[in-house]
């Protein structure tokens, strides 16, 4: 598979490998005496009947079970020379060796299901196989605690914080990035919001993913749990536009360098990139090739900055340090992320095993019904973060608590600590830019309609004093967008992150203003507000407020 590179010669070298596994299993099954050998002698044909039997089993799949059927063939042929177990007695001799030997925690279980697959494949009943006597299941059971009991705990890829995704998306829509690098993030980013593995992406084509509405939707022609030979013959991805954390249009933009990366009728969404990053080869990019890219992609990326005008723009001081570029996060980081906060949010399981269609099942196989579903899962999460919820979903506690385990490990207790500290400063910082950005409404949410206000010209840039307030005299500030159709006040003191920066639209107050002047009160400036639980402002219902309910 590594030397095929067009879709005739990867279906060739794929049909090949089959068909080399399934000899292995015909001859297998000619030399031993059991049900399905006594039928297939009596065909025209007894090499293809028997291959029959294997049905729809996948070649990784079969390619794994034989690997382990062989290496329990040879121990059978020296322990009892025979080519079949003739009792259960020699898969419980098996499963003491495999406990007394150093593996992997998931030996005894992959053993069984080979020998389990055989027996289906070799024609026994149910009840005349092995693999289904209860002292089979009980030792193989003990094994798997016994070995569980030893093994570490099962290590999870973090998810992409929230900032590492942001300046993902700035890198899309930024030209001087090189294509190779803009292009992998954009496919990052599809992976996070549509909850897709690896593998997943890859038999995405380029030519089925299209813009439906305010949704980009396409159909995944196979994935671990699909595909040809199963019920699920193909599932859909919906992922709505307004997923951006910054506002910019980096779904749209992808789309665009898709025409550009290559041509449309290849059947892979990744392709392999030149080692200068300058362009693709007409190639599938394997995981070595992606795991090398995402490595490259987060070392170039950038901490991004609120400028006046409320966009972000790229500094020039790198986001991440070298040593979480390489190994901290990997390509199944990304799956993980959309699930993770969806939970945070309140979402039940039902509703989060749509998320890369892990349980697709019932009515939510309609494609319509699955797409609105996931769509309003990821407008909440993006609400979310464009809000005053912002702080709470971007203090991301198991991401610092991996990255603690893994500094220590790295760089030595003193350097990680020093890291860490940098990193979480870094994370508030660009909550609070974020909560800055979206003070009242997440873009691209759909609200109730805001107060409509009289258009006013708007006010020159208030300079930030020394102290860092929006006035010298002022206690307090009333903050305009959205055409100043909607509100909100701050303190100039002792506040938020509106007190530190410049503001174009906004007038200060010596003293408190009256309530008819503004929709709401900041939450940070005014805490008071949680406590009372007091409504904050105007005569018609604010969707700040609405928003911020929602968030909490």
């Amino acid at each position: 598979m590594k030397l095929a590179d067009t879709t005739e010669e990867r279906q060739l070298v794929a049909d090949e490998e089959r068909g080399r596994w399934i000899a292995v299993v015909v001859a297998l099954l000619l030399l031993i005496d059991c049900p399905g050998r006594t039928l297939a002698l009596q065909s025209a044909d007894p090499t293809r009947v028997i291959g029959m039997s294997i049905g729809k089993t996948r070649t990784s799949t079969m390619r794994g079970y034989l690997k382990a059927w062989g290496k329990f063939s040879r121990w059978l042929r020296l322990w009892a020379d025979e080519l079949w177990p003739s009792t259960a007695a020699r898969l419980l001799d098996y499963f003491l060796i495999l406990l007394d030997e150093p593996c992997a925690m998931s030996a005894p279980q992959i053993f069984w299901q080979a020998f389990a697959w055989l027996e289906k494949a070799a024609g026994y009943n149910v009840d005349a196989r092995l693999s289904a006597e209860s002292s089979v299941k009980q030792a193989l059971d003990f094994a798997n605690t016994a070995l569980s009991c030893k093994a570490p705990p099962r290590k999870q890829a973090p998810r992409l914080p929230a900032c590492v995704r942001a300046s993902m998306e700035v890198m899309v829509v930024t030209t001087t990035y090189v294509m190779a690098l803009r292009f992998f993030a954009w496919c990052l980013l599809i992976m996070n919001w549509g909850s897709l593995r690896f593998d997943d992406i890859q038999h995405l084509l380029p030519g089925r993913l299209r813009m439906l509405g305010d949704l980009m939707v396409a159909e995944l022609t196979q994935t671990k749990t699909t595909g040809a030979g199963k019920r699920v013959r193909e599932v859909p991805l919906a992922i709505w536009k307004g997923c951006s954390l910054t506002g910019t249009p980096w779904l749209e933009a992808g789309l665009v360098m898709l025409e550009l990366v290559d041509k449309l009728e290849r059947d892979f969404l990744l392709p392999r990139a030149h080692h200068e990053g300058q362009y693709f080869l007409n190639q599938v990019a394997k995981y070595t090739d992606a795991a090398s890219l995402l490595r490259a992609t987060l070392c170039q990326l950038k901490t991004l900055k609120l400028t006046i005008a409320g966009g972000w723009v790229e500094t020039s001081d790198k986001l991440l340090p070298e040593v979480l570029c390489a190994g901290f996060w990997t390509l199944h980081s990304g799956r993980a992320g959309l699930p993770s906060e969806c939970a945070m949010l309140g979402f039940t399981k039902s509703e989060r095993d749509l998320l890369g269609r892990w349980c697709p099942g019932g009515s939510a196989d309609y494609t319509r019904t699955y797409r609105q579903c996931v769509a309003a899962m990821q407008r909440r999460v993006v609400e979310a973060h464009c809000c005053d919820g912002a702080a709470n979903l971007s203090e991301e506690y198991d991401i610092n608590d991996a990255m603690a385990t893994y500094l220590g490990k790295a760089v030595g207790p003193q350097e990680a600590e020093t890291i860490l500290a940098a990193w979480t400063a870094s994370t508030r910082s660009y909550a609070q830019q974020m909560i800055a950005a979206h003070s009242v409404e997440p873009h691209g949410a759909a609200g109730t309609p805001a107060v409509d206000r009289p258009a006013t010209p708007r006010h020159p840039a208030m300079q930030v004093p020394a102290d860092g307030g929006p006035g010298m005299d002022s206690s307090y500030v009333i903050i305009y967008t959205r055409g100043r159709r909607s509100a909100r006040l701050h303190r100039t003191t002792g506040g938020c992150y509106w007190a530190g920066i410049e503001v174009w639209d906004s007038e200060a107050y010596k003293g408190l203003p009256a309530a008819g002047l503004y929709d709401s009160r900041c939450k940070f400036c005014f805490p008071e507000d949680k406590v009372t639980g007091a409504a904050p402002s105007s005569e018609s219902g604010s969707e700040t407020d609405s928003s911020d309910s929602d968030a909490q």
